[in-house]
């Protein structure tokens, strides 16, 4: 899971995938999007980003996965059950929306 879009947690990000889907006997076959991305509650783990930063970040570090074998699942975003208007599944609507293009083969949420 690429967990936020922190410099800390992009930076290897592209280079690991690659490295992990080359050595691990059982190729990994699924990539999973941003933890919480509608938590911005400081302790509760969530990688705080709004709909445009989590598009864009998805666009230039999960997208280019994309090219390497073998194939991937790319799981979406995994937003949080609350009921705010940029919370829960309002803000994975919007980013499925607004990411019409990204390739996001199932949904991730946690209830």
């Amino acid at each position: 899971m690429l967990h936020s879009g922190s410099d800390a947690h992009t930076a290897p990000w592209l280079e690991r995938v690659k490295r992990s889907a080359q050595i691990i006997v059982e190729n990994p076959t699924h990539l999973l999007g941003f933890n919480e991305p509608d938590m911005c509650d400081s302790g509760a783990g969530g990688s705080c980003m709004d709909v445009e930063k989590a598009v864009a970040k998805w666009k230039e570090f999960m997208e280019p996965a994309k090219a390497f074998k073998p194939p991937m699942y790319f799981g979406s975003p995994a937003v949080t059950n609350a009921s705010g208007s940029k919370q829960g599944l309002n803000w994975l609507r919007a980013f499925m929306e607004q990411c019409s293009d990204c390739k996001v083969d199932f949904i991730c949420i946690h209830w």
